[in-house]
């Protein structure tokens, strides 16, 4: 008996505990309720001997928790690769646990999971040792090695014979020569059936530099159906001349191959070049942070991995942006290297601009970038509106009171771990009279604050009547993962119960933790170590910052704070009178 008879619906069929790569990102469990109505897993709880994890829902554009009858659902970790990666029922609900792996990582020779309610032990369930890149599945009560088989049916794939001595891949590796000239280097990956049996195949390559650094990846096949031969599109890196490289290639297959010696590919070649060459040389080498369907969004900040050599001039300006053959369509982006003879690699953002009147098309743009006295270009689409980018201004009214405008009119699209940025937000009062404000912004994730205490740079002042004040707010994100989060200034007019609020769309880039530091000056570009980071601005190149003054002060204020100064001048006075009077 492979399972504990337990008095269930909701019940564990299939589960895929050793992936062909990245483990616990594609590991997941298969569950089935086999009952005549729908079941919420709300709350439930999944793990093994090791550790229990909470079931959740909703993340990976699911329904929730409900399971209908007759249903499947799918349970993965918060940041899986599984709908990348397989063939997954749209009717199957999308389950996930809050952790990265399921329980403690689902064990590759097997072990008992347990499912539970908000009470009782629902389901326990135990199977073998898998195979890698093979599901196990129930089928008559009995684990079977199958095909993936997500949200659907095990019955129509489970493997019932032995074909290991008729499966034998090869994978290869296409280049026409090892010496290449500048700008000519392409090559393909092959992968070939000796054997007999269909399977699925799985593709890796990667380019890396002498030192075994890698530069490029790519993934010509992904669990894709191959019955003889599967040859790759072309690929043209553009690599750094004067440098020597390897290229290697990696095939995992469905079925069971008795030998795996030919699944693996490694070819020497190099890029030629004369040594100090006195010609700079510019590439765009990778575009970060476009969504899945290779788009960036009007708004958005995208980084871009420049690779430059500079030669023997004198200049050293660089400079990057985005426009059509009509107009710009981003900030300029500048930096400079300065030692000639040598080569960078420069991560550099730039900001897109946000199309809040929508002037500007979906469509190709071109990504430049100038200097040294070259001009390199690549096509990049941009499309869709960022609107939480787009300058947002509130106005209150209210009858004989005139109106109360608030807008943000400096932030930041992406910040550092652990460096501080302003946010300038305008208030504006209309009216005759006066009021108190109290006005503060944080960094947040769902429930969940990452920018220290939420009214930690709490800012109160009086606004009178036909004024109107910038408030300059500082905040750091000391920790947190790099990923998108919300930033949210309140503003209390009046001690009123109900806050203002103008809530932003905020990038965390960097390390997870990083010592708090100010950006006092340019950074230092002729560094030899990793890839350098320029964070852009509204109106700057570069982020310089300070502790901000008073942001407002009302004539009684000013009156207030000048008492002091005027009785230490009047004593002083006073004092220089009698003296002289004495005499």
């Amino acid at each position: 008996m492979i399972f504990d008879p337990v008095l269930a619906d909701i019940v564990i069929t299939e589960v895929f505990p050793d992936p062909l790569f990245d483990e616990s990102l594609n590991e997941w469990v298969e569950l089935y309720n086999n009952g005549t109505e729908a079941v919420d897993v709300s709350g439930w709880m999944i793990g093994d001997s090791s550790g229990m994890d909470y079931i959740l829902g909703g993340l990976y554009n699911g329904e929730g928790t409900i399971i209908p009858a007759d249903g499947y659902a799918i349970i993965t970790d918060d940041s899986t690769r599984v709908y990348n990666n397989f063939n997954v029922s749209s009717s199957a609900v999308r389950l996930y646990v809050d952790d990265a792996s399921i329980g403690n990582g689902l064990k590759n020779d097997g072990e008992t999971l347990y499912l539970t309610d908000n009470t009782n032990l629902v389901w326990n369930v135990t199977y073998p040792a898998a195979e890698k890149g093979r599901s196990l599945a129930i089928v008559n009560g009995s684990w079977r090695i199958a095909e993936p088989s997500l949200g659907y049916d095990n019955e129509g794939y489970v493997d019932y014979t032995d074909n290991s001595t008729y499966c034998d891949w090869q994978i290869e590796l296409i280049l026409n020569k090892t010496l290449y000239e500048m700008d000519e280097f392409d090559f393909k990956v092959r992968a070939t059936n000796l054997g007999k049996e269909k399977t699925n195949i799985t593709g890796r390559a990667y380019i890396k530099d002498f030192f075994g650094n890698l530069i490029k990846e790519y993934n010509p096949w992904t669990n894709s159906s191959a019955t003889s031969v599967r040859t790759s599109s072309l690929y043209t890196p553009n690599l750094l001349k004067g440098k020597a490289y390897s290229v290697n290639a990696t095939l995992y297959t469905s079925c069971n191959e008795s030998d795996t010696t030919n699944n693996n590919a490694m070819k020497l070649f190099a890029i030629n070049s004369p040594s100090q060459s006195s010609d700079s040389y510019l590439n765009l080498a990778t575009i970060y942070d476009l969504g899945s369907d290779h788009k960036a969004k009007f708004g958005q900040t995208i980084r871009v991995k420049a690779e430059i050599y500079k030669g023997d001039t004198t200049k050293d300006s660089i400079a990057l942006w985005i426009a059509n053959d009509k107009e710009r369509i981003s900030k300029e982006t500048k930096t400079n290297v300065y030692s000639t003879f040598t080569n960078y690699t420069l991560t550099l953002p730039i900001q897109i601009m946000p199309n809040c009147d929508l002037d500007l098309d979906d469509g190709k743009y071109q990504l430049y970038m100038e200097g040294l006295d070259k001009v390199v270009q690549q096509e990049i689409e941009v499309a869709d509106l960022t609107s939480s980018m787009c300058e947002e201004i509130v106005v209150e009214k209210k009858t004989g009171s005139g109106e109360f405008v608030y807008k943000i009119i400096e932030t930041a699209g992406s910040v550092k771990v652990g460096q501080q940025y302003m946010t300038k937000v305008e208030l504006e009062n209309n009216g005759e009279s006066g009021f108190p404000v109290e006005i503060w912004s944080y960094v947040y994730r769902g429930s969940k604050g990452y920018s220290g205490d939420k009214e930690e740079n709490k800012k109160a002042f009086y606004l009178e009547g036909e004024s109107s004040v910038v408030v300059e707010l500082p905040n750091i994100v000391v920790e947190a993962d790099p990923g998108d989060y919300k930033f949210k200034v309140v503003i209390n007019k009046d001690g009123q119960k109900t806050n203002k609020e103008i809530v932003r769309d905020l990038k965390v880039i960097g390390s997870r933790t990083a010592e708090v530091t100010e950006i006092l000056s340019q950074p230092d570009l002729e560094s030899d170590g990793p890839s350098l980071f320029i964070e852009p601005v509204v109106k700057s190149y570069y982020i310089v910052h300070r502790q901000p003054t008073t942001v407002y002060e009302s004539s009684d204020v000013k009156a207030e704070n000048l008492i002091p100064n005027l009785l230490i001048i009047s004593l002083g006075l006073c004092t220089v009178f009698l003296i002289l009077r004495k005499e």
